[in-house]
């Protein structure tokens, strides 16, 4: 051990370009990790707040056929149910649909999403 540090002080310049090599790349590593982290962060708080919530409620005679419309006749028992548990801070009733927007000769596929208003 002692042989390493005097040879390791005795060419210090090889040293401090060794230790560059060895501690930049981590270090960008950790950021790296800590700016992916981050994204998946917001990404799942984007989904909750503005996509399908923390929770979903569908009717469950559909949920089983696997159909791409999971609607429910009457979602007021469903309200209800949810109005009367603790720590619900708001429900609705939610619609999406695709569609296609065209203007002139261009067509875009859009997602057409109606809510409730209070």
């Amino acid at each position: 051990m002692k042989a390493a540090i005097r040879h390791m002080m005795r060419n210090r310049r090889r040293t401090i370009l060794t230790l560059l090599a060895v501690l930049i790349p981590i270090y960008f590593l950790i950021v790296m990790f800590g700016f992916i982290n981050s994204m998946v962060q917001d990404m799942f708080e984007s989904s909750t707040r503005f996509d399908t919530g923390h929770m979903q409620i569908r009717a469950e005679a559909t949920r089983a056929t696997g159909s791409a419309q999971p609607l429910m006749n009457d979602p007021a028992d469903a309200l209800a149910a949810l109005a009367s548990l603790d720590g619900i801070e708001w429900s609705t009733v939610r619609l999406d649909l695709p569609a296609l927007a065209s203007v002139g000769d261009r067509t875009r596929t859009v997602l057409v999403r109606g809510v409730v208003p209070e």
